[in-house]
């Protein structure tokens, strides 16, 4: 199985590129840590488990969230880059790839945008992440 970082502190740690699949992230901080290009879905959809997970200030431009039903949008809001992160598409059994729908990607995006109650009380404090835009 995948490992368990239930209540881990993550905090400002540089996931870029990890393979999350499987992992229990149930109530970890993530609190300013680098997920660019993460793999919080993995192959076959053995899903990350997120719920409670703190993703304030983390940068989730090009995170595979594809399928992953466990995050809210205030916990993706409460992110940077959360518009750049990939929501839809599929596991390709040839080539063991995500496909990405871009169609149903943007309008995932644009869902969550809409959802204003989900919106953060306090501004996202992006700016460590300005070369990752």
């Amino acid at each position: 199985m995948g490992a368990n970082l239930t209540g881990a502190n993550l905090f400002v740690a540089n996931l870029t590129g990890a393979n999350l699949f499987v992992a229990n992230l149930i109530d970890a901080d993530l609190l300013g840590a680098n997920l660019t290009g993460a793999d919080l879905t993995g192959a076959k959809l053995s899903l990350a488990h997120l719920e409670g997970a703190n993703f304030t200030d983390a940068n989730l431009s090009l995170t595979n969230l594809i399928g992953v039903e466990n995050i809210t949008h205030s916990q993706i809001k409460s992110a940077c880059h959360w518009e750049k992160a990939i929501y839809q598409g599929y596991w390709d059994k040839e080539t063991e790839k995500w496909i990405i729908d871009e169609k149903a990607n943007q309008e995932h995006i644009e869902k969550i945008k809409q959802d204003k109650a989900s919106d953060p009380q306090q501004k996202v404090d992006c700016s460590r992440w300005k070369q990752s835009s």
